[in-house]
């Protein structure tokens, strides 16, 4: 007869095994979840391609907007552009109350007809290659000491975070500590660097010293302004690998800013690893189905990282919308009597309401 020590091992050896086996099939679901979505996506642009072959309309669009973007300086399709496409996709397939759902397939096949309009910016030469790991080189071993500390640790972080999450498919960028332009953006990658190669990563050197918005209510703890630039500099490098490995198709960067699928992929991919929640499938809620209600990919990793990872040192600004909304109705109305601040309203709101109707 067993003791009641063994039973108790026994029930905890079987509860480890229940365990496991849940997990296995929860990871099971989530593989085959993947896969039907991939699937779906691919059915949807084969689909697509079937239909510009069998449907004249279509065909024309396509054709009719290939013949557009040659002629305008921009060569990236926008939104407006693939959505005439959108509808008749959705419109042939009889489902003509989700032609949302078909912009992936119709930029897919936006960029199949016009890719070869544009500049091939991700694509480097081995020359190019070969100057960007010499900089990179230069800048691990003989950078200059009031910033040698900074760089050092930047490029570390690139040949760790190239291995670990991107298979050392990237090509060492120009690392710079450079100001990428509004004061809101943190860091930023260029397909052309400063002095005309390419592959630049930019990285606004204030973060390291956290005199920007969203620290001067923090602690400027070192090591926290460390790891907010580390993770600064892994949203930039998902950038990169868009533009150089990915071949992400241009509308994304154009109607997203970059923030769209592809991004949002790489990131939750990435994001998994290191426990952290989802973001969306794109910036724009209206352009994410099911995934509306989750953090924007444009603040990824930040926006989905306890604040106290970075130990004091990131507090993000929060500002009081009534006041801001009072402050700028009282600027308006000093310029325009009340009449005309109601009438002008209500034309604008119903201008919105009927677009959201029209979207819809």
């Amino acid at each position: 007869m067993k003791s009641l020590e063994d039973v108790s091992q026994l029930e905890g050896t079987a509860q480890n095994e229940m365990a496991r086996a849940f997990r296995a099939m929860l990871e099971g679901e989530g593989q085959r979840e993947e896969a039907r979505l991939e699937a779906e996506q691919k059915d949807k642009l084969e689909r697509s391609r079937a239909a510009v072959a069998a449907d004249e309309t279509i065909a024309e669009q396509v054709k009719k907007l290939a013949k557009s973007l040659k002629r305008r300086k921009d060569k990236t399709p926008r939104v407006d552009d693939l959505e005439p496409i959108a509808r008749s996709l959705s419109k042939h397939y009889k489902q003509g109350r989700s032609w949302r759902k078909w912009l992936d397939a119709a930029e897919a096949m936006a960029h199949e007809h016009t890719s070869h309009l544009g500049e091939t910016n991700g694509v480097y030469t081995p020359t190019d290659a070969e100057l960007r790991k010499a900089i990179f080189r230069y800048s691990l071993e003989q950078a200059s000491p009031a910033m040698k500390g900074h760089i050092q640790h930047l490029c570390s972080c690139w040949e760790r975070y190239n291995a670990e999450f991107f298979d050392s498919r990237l090509a060492p960028p120009v690392l710079a500590l450079e100001e990428p332009g509004p004061s809101t953006c943190y860091g930023e990658f260029s397909p052309v660097s400063c002095f005309g190669g390419s592959g630049q990563i930019m990285i606004r050197p204030s973060l390291l010293v956290g005199t920007l918005q969203d620290f001067r209510q923090g602690n400027k703890n070192k090591e926290g302004l460390r790891r907010f630039t580390e993770y600064v500099l892994l949203h930039e490098m998902i950038h990169q690998w868009q533009v150089e490995v990915a071949g992400t198709p241009p509308g994304e960067f154009h109607n997203y800013g970059g923030h769209g699928s592809t991004f949002s992929h790489k990131a939750n991919e990435i994001g998994e690893k290191f426990g952290l929640p989802p973001v969306r499938l794109r910036n724009k809620k209206s352009h994410s189905g099911k995934t509306k209600h989750l953090p924007n990919p444009s603040h990824w990793p930040h926006c989905v990282c306890q604040p106290e990872y970075f130990l004091g040192a990131y507090v993000p600004f929060s500002p009081d919308e009534d006041a801001k909304l009072l402050e700028d109705l009282a600027r308006i109305l000093r310029r325009h009597d009340i009449g005309k601040v109601e009438r002008v309203a209500r034309e604008i709101w119903q201008r919105m309401q009927e677009a959201e109707e029209r979207t819809s």
